[in-house]
């Protein structure tokens, strides 16, 4: 298993290194919220949810096309849930479906597994400029949870969407797992379930762009030592998210997601947010168009 993971990379280095750089786009973004439950809590909540619980970030992802069809992304992330991400994604475009796959690794997210692989796949099927539909799944690879230290990576992704005039709605499913066997005898699983309605506000040849989100989501952390104990909190969460092209070569994106409404359940019950407290999740990024051609107009994120 361990060979031909190191062979996949190997090729998917070298096909990266022969690839003209004619419309390398490089993004980053700086990350940031408390609508997070910490990585490092180690038993259930004492009292309120805190809103002094920050998480910090970043990501970066370099892209580009080779040929007419085929496209690449390298990237790396820090995710709230998944924590460290570092990934490479290629893309066969054949106009009514795309299909995406590449190898992922888990980078030092536990001192006894600095590296885990995995694989991530997705498809997506779209009659143009009506409706698409699409579908990801992003799963570590390899034994479960053995020794202390291992741990596993599981997103999934479904969305169905429709085009209307100057705009573009999007109804999403997400979900991320992420479980760390931290000792012996205590596993710990990190969980987000988000249900979201999306709408994309454009005006074609305009240089800004504005998405808009409305939705649900439930974050929990279990801790398992034989008598297993939640934390959940639920939200109900507004959004937007914007996408400024400034220059030929240069965009600048920002998001914040706030919630509307938050309460505790499980562990939490009774222990709910302070109602004036301002729970978030926020990103500024830039994104910069290397080679020739001028980068697009749509909101991209590493």
């Amino acid at each position: 298993m361990t060979s031909s993971r190191g062979a996949a990379w190997a090729v998917l280095i070298l096909v990266l290194a022969a690839a003209p750089l004619s419309g390398l786009e490089l993004a980053t973004e700086a990350r940031a919220g408390n609508l997070f439950l910490p990585w490092s809590q180690d038993a259930a909540t004492v009292g309120v949810f805190p809103a002094d619980n920050f998480f910090w970030g970043a990501a970066v992802a370099v892209s580009d096309s080779v040929g007419d069809s085929l496209s690449y992304r390298i990237g790396y992330e820090t995710d709230p849930v998944l924590r460290h991400l570092v990934s490479v994604l290629l893309t066969y475009d054949l106009g009514f479906a795309q299909f995406s796959a590449g190898p992922f690794l888990g980078a030092f997210n536990s001192r006894e597994a600095p590296l885990k692989g995995g694989l991530s796949t997705s498809l997506r099927l779209e009659w143009p400029g009506r409706v698409f539909a699409s579908f990801r799944s992003d799963s570590s690879l390899g034994g479960g949870l053995l020794a202390a230290g291992d741990y596993i990576q599981e997103m999934t992704e479904i969305s169905a969407g429709w085009y209307v005039y100057n705009a573009i709605c999007t109804l999403s499913m997400q979900t991320k797992k992420f479980y760390l066997q931290e000792t012996a005898s205590l596993m710990t699983q990190d969980r987000l379930s988000r249900y979201t309605f999306d709408v994309n506000v454009y005006r074609k040849g305009a240089p800004l762009t504005l998405v808009w989100t409305l939705g649900y989501q439930a974050l929990s952390k279990t801790w398992d030592s034989g008598l297993p104990a939640t934390d959940t909190l639920g939200s109900v969460i507004l959004g937007t998210r914007a996408d400024w092209r400034v220059a030929r070569k240069l965009r600048i994106t920002a998001r914040l997601e706030t919630s509307v409404f938050s309460f505790g359940t499980d562990g939490l019950s009774g222990q709910s947010p302070d109602p004036g407290a301002f729970l978030f999740d926020a990103g500024l990024g830039v994104i910069y168009r290397i080679g020739d051609g001028v980068s697009g107009g749509s909101p991209s994120a590493p």
